[in-house]
């Protein structure tokens, strides 16, 4: 599990990086703070090799402690498994209707497995 806090009372779009093994089950956890009701939000994590590249992976948050803020992503094996090593890009965003706004962003290393 890797826990990410998003700070500011704006909620302008926070960057963190990230690094684990290309094929790896992964949780990211995510906490808004000040924490807001994120109950019933549409949350989105993109993953890509570049920005302004296609999209290689998208994953739906689930909301895991609404009132306190708390969402988490789950990347499974498979996910990333047949993604170049290497570093990539992502964003966590909510799209709800009258909502399109990116929380969080960053890098993702992807880091080759000893074992296949």
């Amino acid at each position: 599990m890797i826990a990410i806090r998003l700070r500011a009372a704006t909620r302008a779009s926070q960057s963190h990086r990230i690094a684990f093994h290309r094929g790896q089950d992964v949780a990211l956890d995510f906490q808004l703070s000040p924490p807001e009701d994120c109950t019933g939000w549409n949350l989105t994590l993109k993953l890509a090799a570049t920005l302004g590249g296609s999209i290689e992976v998208t994953k739906t948050a689930s909301v895991t402690d609404g009132p306190r803020g708390y969402f988490r992503v789950t990347l499974a094996a498979a996910d990333t498994a047949s993604l170049a090593v290497g570093r990539h890009v992502w964003d966590v965003r909510r799209s709800d209707s009258g909502h399109k706004t990116t929380l969080a962003d960053g890098l993702i290393d992807l880091l080759q497995e000893v074992t296949p």
